[in-house]
Formats: C-alpha cells, structure tokens, sequence
C-alpha cells in the first residue's frame, strides 16, 4: 500500500518535496546552481563564522575564488571546532556525528534547512532508480545507530511507517544468514532495495550461489557506505535482475552524489559542490584525486572545502548526459584515502587491484570474505574465511593463494612481506561499514 506521505509533509509545512520538485524540473547547469547557492554561503561565512572573518571573495565569481579559501580537514574542525560555528543561532540546529572511519571522529552542527535540502536530495535519488512517493523501501543497514534508532525508536519507527520503510540489520551478516533477507525482500515486496555495499554483494552472491529465485523483483538497488567495484555491481545486478544505483554520502555531509538513469555519477548542484585536487590541493579535470566538499546548504557549521578522506576520479564529459542534467559527473568513486596501499617512495595502489585479483581472477569459489590490511609500508596481511567446504590445506586454495602472492609482489617489490590469514569471520567496523582493503599506516606518517 503507498502511504501519502508527501501530502502528510505538505500539511505539516514541511518544504522537503517542493525541494525535490525544484531539483527535479531544474535544467540549469550546475555552476549557475552552485555560484548562487555559493555566493550565500561565502557571504554569511565571512560575516558570521571566525575561521573565514578575514578571507574575501568576489561576488558573482565564487566558483573560481573558492580556490582562495583554505582545504580543511577533521583535524581541523575538531580541534578548532568554536572557530568554524556561525555567531547567529538558526532554526532546528541539531548535532551530528561521525565515527571516524579515517581515524578522526567529528562533530558538526546542521539545521532544518541542512535537513530539508538533504531529505529531498534523498528522494530526488530514490526516484532516478524509479520511486515515486509512497513506494515501499527496504533497507538492509549496517550502522547500529540508525538500525536501532528506526526500530526501537517510537519516532523512528512512526516515521518508518508513514515513510513505508522498513530497516533490517545487515552488522553481521554473513552467507548463512544471508537467505533471512531473501524473505524480507519476497515478503515486504520493495519498490527500492537500499543497502551497504558489502551487504547487498554477500546476499547477492548467496542468490546466485545457491540458485534462489526472488518472488519479487524490487526497481532499483541504491547501495552506498562502501566503494562499489565492477565485478561487485554485476554480481548484484544479476542476482537482483535490477539495475544499480551507486549513491556517495556521508554523514556529516549527507548524499553528495549518485548515478543516474543513464548511468553516469552526478553531484547534486543544490546541496553540494565537489572538487577533485591533486596532492598540492590544486584542481584537477582529469584523473584521480582526493575529494574535497563545499555543503551548500549549511549555515550553522559552513564546511568549506572539506576534505571528507575519500578519493574519485573524474573525466571531461564530451556529450550531454541522457537524463538531461548538465551537472557535475564522476568517473567514479574510488573509495577513502585510507583504502590506498602506499609504497615507502609515495606511490599508491587503488583498491581495485585487490578487489579484481581476490574477488575474480584468484576466486575460484572458496572465498566467503576477504579482506586485504596493509600493516606497514613492506607488510601487507590478506585475510581470508573460506567457505564451509574448503580448508586451508586444499589444492585449489593453496594454488590459487600463491598465484595471488606473486601477484601482489609483481606490482607491489618483492621486498613485500604477505601473509595469509585464515579467518572464522571478519567484522565491520564499528559504524557498520565493511572496508575490502584497509591500510593501518598513519596519518602522522602521511605527513597530514
């Protein structure tokens, strides 16, 4: 049954779906958007928040004098948070925190409009993977905090009603538990399946390992909190038979970005502007760089040109994208800086190596879970759960883990120590989020 709930928010005055409306009929291209919402921005900043009191800007060309402004990192707004609050108090302020996957937890202030904006952001996703307001939602989440929050919450779980959402917790799924949410899915009969990444690969898998048929076919699969590879969004689209939505995010910036119907990765012109920027933290057009965000929509706590520790790709789009939109557009998300594997000289390894070498070309149907750990610059740790009818003596693993090894250590030196770790299960982090590749070498000895 579709639940009325954008007529519940226009009764109640909430402003979220015409919003969306906007977002939905805009055909502007994205630095019109982005230079009005950013001369606002700049302008309060510069009046109300400390950190910003004696930078500058021309108006009407806020794009391109941003690059005046400082990158900022969490260290900086933890240690120095008082300095990037804005002096005037603004409707529906509200904390908000993040765990620190990259090491360094954050605290930010965000108001209803941050809200507003970010609630229809979310929708103006949901209907590119074809939902329109009302449509059931299944989400199998990985993160405590909401799962407990929607279900033992009476308002998260009033909201999940009127919303026609239901949350199940996927912290420590596994492939024996995986068929559990095979029959949330026939039973609840989403329009939208949004999950974890990593979540929404292992039942997957498990639906083609075991060959179970879905009864229900949802529209679209929304997978974010965690890097979508190739070979991952091809075992999910064939399991699943629906096509896959890729949505970057975060939470203390909320959704940046996600593919379109026509496939390609647009940033949302009307909550956030992205730059990609090499290691000097100059712009790039071109190639692989780290993402720095600037929250249009945010007063309380203006982040800036936020370097949120994750890496993309971007590519000088030739033609107009077929949905129409003439927005910003990744190439692709490549995960955080710290699911780089660094060599001692500087040079590093994307994740994608890894992923292609453990999940495809080395995989010959032994591997439940992986997970591949840097230690220290010459010592990297592969950690491996076998499926129940294999051991760690078989022939077939033992081959197929030394062919990895030579292969490692060809891309890598041969001075690279990697070790084998046979695992009973490996866990998510504490926020729920399950990283393929994770390197333990510090920020300190980054030099950030």
């Amino acid at each position: 049954m579709r639940r009325p709930y954008r007529a519940l928010m226009k009764l109640i005055k909430n402003p979220t779906f015409e919003i969306l409306d906007n977002m939905n009929a805009s055909r502007a291209k994205w630095h019109t958007i982005v230079n009005e919402k950013l001369n606002k921005l700049l302008k309060w900043s510069l009046s109300n928040v400390p950190f910003y009191s004696n930078l500058s800007f021309e108006e009407g060309n806020a794009i391109e004098d941003l690059q005046r402004f400082p990158i900022v990192g969490k260290r900086e707004l933890s240690r120095e948070r008082s300095a990037f609050v804005s002096r005037i108090r603004l409707e529906g302020e509200y904390e908000n925190s993040t765990g620190g996957s990259t090491g360094v937890p954050l605290q930010v202030l965000q108001n209803k409009e941050f809200r507003d904006y970010q609630r229809a952001g979310a929708y103006l996703f949901y209907t590119w993977a074809g939902w329109k307001p009302g449509d059931r939602i299944l989400k199998i989440w990985g993160s405590p905090r909401d799962v407990l929050h929607q279900t033992k919450n009476f308002r998260g779980r009033l909201i999940s009603f009127i919303r026609n959402e239901q949350i199940v917790d996927a912290f420590r799924i596994s492939a024996e538990s995986a068929i559990k949410y095979v029959d949330c899915i026939n039973e609840f009969r989403p329009q939208i399946l949004e999950c974890y990444v990593d979540a929404a690969y292992i039942v997957a898998s498990e639906i083609l390992r075991k060959g179970l048929k879905l009864k229900h076919r949802p529209l679209g699969i929304i997978v974010s909190a965690g890097t979508l590879f190739p070979s991952m969004e091809s075992v999910i689209e064939e399991a699943f038979q629906a096509p896959v939505f890729n949505r970057y995010g975060s939470r203390e910036a909320g959704g940046i970005a996600c593919t379109c119907p026509s496939g390609r990765i647009h940033v949302n012109p009307f909550t956030h502007f992205l730059e990609v920027v090499n290691d000097k933290g100059e712009r790039i057009r071109e190639g692989t760089g780290k993402v720095v965000l600037t929250l249009l929509s945010n007063l309380s706590m203006p982040l800036i040109r936020y370097s949120i520790g994750d890496v993309a790709t971007v590519t000088e789009q030739e033609t107009l994208c077929g949905c129409g939109r003439e927005w910003q557009t990744l190439e692709r998300i490549d995960g955080r800086t710290g699911d780089l594997i660094r060599k001692r000289d500087g040079t590093t390894i994307s994740p994608f190596f890894f992923i292609h070498f453990l999940g495809v070309v080395h995989n010959k149907g032994f591997i439940d879970k992986y997970q591949v750990v840097q230690e220290d610059y010459d010592r990297i740790v592969v950690r491996v759960v076998l499926r129940d009818s294999f051991k760690p003596d078989n022939q077939v693993v033992q081959q197929s883990l030394g062919n990895l090894i030579s292969d490692i250590k060809a891309v890598l030196g041969n001075e690279m120590e990697v070790r084998i770790d046979f695992c009973n299960h490996i866990d998510p982090a504490a926020s729920g989020k399950y990283s393929f590749v994770v390197s333990k070498i510090s920020h300190e000895a980054l030099g950030k």
